[in-house]
């Protein structure tokens, strides 16, 4: 019955469909594997769903474990940073107490002593020494060499007061500094009234002082810091053609125009340069977008860690891809504080930065020539930059001071006009009283020359009024002048003469002919019109970009310091309270080399033989560097100070090409003091927010970025460093005394080897 049911719904079914299109009927067999193929379609997809959810589960404890790894990760790193914002937080505020403590003690030493001199910090003091030897000057006639001696107690008073407000701008008290200032400038005037005072007494009695050969005024004296020599033409000998002073072996032309002239020809020769900073290029323009100062920058230092919650999965995938991304902050204190001065040795450096160039400080006048003046210490401030962004087109006859130093100090050679001589009368002297001024005669106006040839043909009437006229219009031709360069000056190349134009406050190259420097005799000679202050230049850059530097530990509780420059090799023993020139044995340096120094002085000394390698923060603009950050770069020296004890550091040849926030060096455990093998030297590399062990070294064709397997990532190089290290090194880094951190670094941020190296 069901079969035949089923075949009339069939039929059915059929006539329906007729003449459609419709679809087939389908058998029941087909329907029983239609349901047969539902079941396992939905027994894939429960599979499937389970599978999913088995996924999801999978996912979810692996986040949580991630999570957890994130977390212990986050606080390993802050731990590690929290440890070496410690050490650092800790050495700033030992800095700055033993700071407070020098500048109190040496207020008492002066309190003490008892020496006749007055406390410079008194202005009081320093205005009645000034006036009881103004009063001393005027009422008596000493002896050049007195005169001197008196000078050297002047710059020592000078001296004394440049370190007291080195002291006080590192424990941030310039309250009295404008008030030091004022006494340094009345003590630089005293030394320029001191120094003519004696010159005018010299000419004065000039029958004292006569040589027995020319009959002429000849007289030469000197001072550790000073060398003064004067030569007046008193025998009016014509067939006199030139003379020679004892300082410096100068010699200079006496022209037939001169030979008839009452006029004398002084040279005070200085150790210190005291008209540079009176040029607009001595100071560094100011960046238009300066790096952040490593002092004033409160982020990215150890104590604010990186909080991105994707950081630490990050940092798995890119151990698992060998690729390191950036993690944490790199360690760099910016509150440091120095034992030296703010400014070094050269001109404008960061604060830090020992090239950073002295603050001399300076005479003043007005007229053709400017005085003698007087130089302050080695410890002086930092220059103010120029207040503007744009770069001034210099004349190619002005000398860039940015580019160029001056080596040997600074001749200051003038013409003098000589008071009327003695007379002697029987028992008798007569002499003219006349004001106690020296009479400077200008140099030549060349507008002037024809007039002076037309006025040169008419003969002058015999007389003082004669003389006077002569005296007033003298003028000569193209002189032959040497001299022989100070012997303690490395001349690395051919020195640049140059002479100071008071009119525009700079020094130019222009107004010499025929200049030649004789290598062998260490003598210049040239042919100038030209009276006034003459000195010479060296390349400021001449020594950079450095060939390689290394630094390790050495016997005693110190390091050696090896720099090689472009011209030189230096090698310096780095103690805690002082340093030491090992090499290069160069007779020049025989004053310096051996002696134990503070660090800035021996930066100072170097720096005034003709060794700079110091550069300035505007270097980039005449040496071709590689930039680098120089918040990192700060970071890395700190931290290379701190590990210097047991750990050997050097130069790598993939950190000039790695990038700008990127620092690669070489470092190895070094607790014997002896050479390091080359198979234990490892190369760290340093970034913003990570420091790692690279798997590369120096000796691969290529850099791999790959960290070392078995190491880890830290968020600076002195934890990186700490877990390379044995127990032994670990405390003995531990033990580094503040003081000998500091030293260390102080060269490292004065040299800036990271970048110029």
């Amino acid at each position: 019955n069901e079969y035949k049911s089923y075949l009339s719904w069939t039929g059915t079914m059929a006539k329906k469909g007729k003449g459609k299109k419709g679809k087939k009927a389908v058998p029941l067999r087909d329907t029983d594997n239609d349901k047969e193929q539902e079941l396992d379609l939905e027994r894939e997809r429960e599979a499937a769903l389970k599978a999913q959810e088995e996924e999801a589960e999978a996912k979810r404890l692996e986040k949580e474990e991630m999570e957890i790894l994130m977390k212990q990760e986050a606080e390993r790193f802050a731990q590690e940073s929290e440890v070496l914002q410690e050490i650092l937080t800790s050495n700033t505020d030992h800095l700055l107490q033993q700071r407070k403590n020098l500048r109190t003690q040496k207020a008492w030493d002066r309190f003490l002593l008892c020496n006749g001199t007055p406390d410079p910090v008194d202005q009081s003091q320093i205005n009645t020494y000034t006036s009881l030897a103004r009063d001393d000057m005027a009422s008596h006639q000493k002896k050049i060499s007195e005169v001197l001696g008196e000078v050297e107690e002047t710059l020592d008073l000078i001296n004394e007061l440049d370190e007291v407000i080195m002291l006080d701008k590192q424990i941030g008290d310039t309250t009295c500094h404008a008030v030091y200032k004022e006494s340094i400038d009345n003590l630089q005037s005293l030394i320029e009234d001191k120094v003519d005072s004696a010159t005018f007494d010299v000419m004065h009695q000039s029958d004292q002082h006569t040589d027995p050969d020319s009959l002429n005024l000849s007289l030469t004296s000197q001072s550790p810091r000073l060398k003064f020599s004067i030569w007046g033409n008193l025998a009016k000998n014509p067939r006199q053609k030139s003379f020679t002073m004892e300082t410096d072996n100068f010699t200079m032309d006496v022209p037939k125009s001169l030979t008839s002239a009452d006029v004398a020809v002084r040279l005070i020769h200085s150790s210190y340069d005291f008209l540079s900073p009176k040029c607009r290029t001595f100071f560094a323009k100011k960046k238009a977008t300066p790096f952040a100062s490593r002092r004033n920058t409160q982020t990215d230092i150890p104590g604010n860690v990186n909080t991105d919650d994707n950081f630490v999965e990050k940092e798995m995938l890119s151990s698992q891809d060998k690729t390191p991304v950036p993690s944490l902050p790199v360690g760099g204190d910016a509150r440091r504080i120095t034992l030296e001065s703010d400014t070094t040795v050269v001109a404008g450096v960061s604060e830090k930065n020992v090239g950073d160039r002295p603050d001399p400080i300076l005479g003043t006048e007005s007229g053709n020539h400017p005085k003698f003046g007087t130089a302050t210490s080695f410890e002086g401030g930092v220059p103010t930059p120029a207040d503007v962004d744009d770069e001034e087109e210099l004349d190619e006859d002005v000398i860039d001071l940015r580019a160029m130093t001056t080596v040997g100090g600074v001749m200051y050679l003038d013409m003098l006009k000589l008071p009327p001589p003695a007379k002697k009368v029987g028992s008798w002297t007569l002499q003219d009283v006349t004001e106690k001024t020296l009479e400077r005669i200008p140099n030549p106006d060349p507008e002037k020359e024809k007039e002076r040839e037309k006025a040169e043909e008419e003969k002058a009437v015999q007389g003082e009024t004669a003389i006077a006229q002569v005296t007033k219009e003298l003028t000569w031709p193209l002189l032959n002048m040497s001299f022989t360069v100070a012997n303690n000056v490395v001349f690395t190349e051919e020195p640049q003469l140059a002479r100071w134009e008071d009119a525009e406050q700079c020094w130019r190259t222009d107004g010499f002919e025929d200049v030649n420097f004789n290598e062998e005799t260490g003598t210049i000679s040239f042919k100038t019109q030209f009276i006034g202050p003459i000195a010479t230049f060296m390349d400021t850059y001449s020594n950079t970009p450095f060939q390689s530097w290394e630094l390790r530990p050495a016997e005693d509780d110190g390091v050696v310091f090896t720099l090689i420059a472009a011209s030189v090799e230096l090698e310096i023993i780095i103690k805690e309270e002082a340093v030491c020139l090992k090499s290069p044995d160069d007779i020049e340096l025989d004053g310096i080399r051996g002696k134990w120094l503070p660090s800035h002085v021996l930066m100072q000394k170097l720096v005034d033989c003709g060794v700079n390698v110091f550069p300035s923060e505007d270097a980039d603009k005449y040496v071709s560097i590689s930039c680098k950050n120089e918040q990192l770069e700060s970071g890395v020296y700190e931290q290379i100070a701190l590990g210097a004890s047991t750990f050997a550091f050097s130069w790598s040849r993939w950190n000039a090409d790695c990038g700008e926030n990127r620092q690669i060096i070489r470092a190895a455990e070094n607790i014997g003091t002896g050479h390091v093998d080359e198979d234990k030297w490892k190369n760290y590399s340093c970034e913003p927010q990570k420091c790692y062990v690279l798997r590369c070294t120096d000796d691969d064709d290529e850099l791999f970025d790959e960290k070392l397997e078995e190491t880890k990532f830290h968020p600076d190089l002195f934890n990186c460093l700490l877990e390379q290290a044995t127990e032994q090194a670990q405390q003995q880094i531990k033990n580094s005394s503040v003081n000998f951190v500091d030293n260390i670094s102080t060269w490292l941020f004065a040299t800036k080897v990271l970048t110029f190296s």
